[in-house]
C-alpha cells in the first residue's frame, strides 16, 4: 500500500533510514537523509544507480554543509542570495571532509535550496542535508504522478504528501565558479 504522509511523518522516515519520495519543483525525488550512508547505499539499490555520480543535496540552510565546502567568495555568496530559495542547484566546490557517497567522482557538491513548500519545509525539520534524485529507475522518465512511483518501486513506498511545483522540467544545475548551465 503507498504510504502518503504528512511533513513530520516524513521527517521521522528519514531520521529511520528510509527512503521516501517528495514532490519538488517539476518530478517526484527519492530522499535520504544525506548523514545516513546505509540509507543511500539503500536509495543506490533501489534505483539501479551507480555512486560515482553523486547526489543533489537539499537543504533550508547553506551552514548545514559549510564542512563539506571549500570557502565561497563574497561575490559567489551573492549570487546564491539572489537566486534561493529557489529552483536552480548549484555546483560548489567541496572540501575534503565531503563523504564520497554524496559527491561521487565530482570536485562539487551539488547543493539547492529549495522554494518548493513541502520539499523545503522537510529540509527545515530535518535540519541537515537531505539527497535528492529523480524518483525513476536509471534510464527511465522520472515519475511524474504517485501511479507512476507506485509502478517504479511497488506498493510498499512512503511517499510525502504535497504538489509538485509547476516546471515541466528538471531544475537548472549551474556551476558556480565558471556560471556554466550544466542541465
Amino acid at each position: 500500500m503507498i504510504n502518503l504522509m504528512n511533513i513530520d511523518q516524513s521527517v521521522q522516515k528519514l531520521l529511520e533510514g528510509e527512503v521516501i519520495a517528495i514532490p519538488t519543483e517539476s518530478v517526484y525525488g527519492l530522499s535520504v537523509d544525506a548523514l545516513n550512508p546505509e540509507a543511500v547505499k539503500k536509495l543506490l539499490k533501489l534505483k539501479s544507480r551507480n555512486f560515482n555520480k553523486g547526489f543533489i543535496l537539499i537543504t533550508d540552510d547553506l551552514k548545514n554543509c559549510q564542512d563539506w565546502l571549500q570557502i565561497i567568495s563574497p561575490e559567489h555568496q551573492e549570487i546564491l542570495k539572489k537566486i534561493w530559495p529557489g529552483p536552480v542547484t548549484y555546483l560548489i566546490p567541496s572540501s575534503n571532509q565531503v563523504p564520497v557517497y554524496l559527491k561521487g567522482d565530482h570536485e562539487t557538491l551539488a547543493i539547492r535550496i529549495s522554494a518548493h513548500p513541502v520539499l523545503s519545509e522537510i529540509a527545515k525539520k530535518l535540519g541537515r542535508p537531505l539527497v535528492s534524485t529523480s524518483a525513476n529507475l536509471t534510464q527511465h522518465l522520472p515519475a511524474k504522478s504517485v501511479l507512476e512511483i507506485k509502478n517504479y518501486f511497488g506498493e510498499d513506498f512512503f511517499i510525502a504528501a504535497g504538489a509538485l511545483g509547476n516546471l515541466d522540467k528538471p531544475t537548472a544545475i549551474f556551476d558556480l565558479l565558471s556560471g556554466k548551465q550544466i542541465r
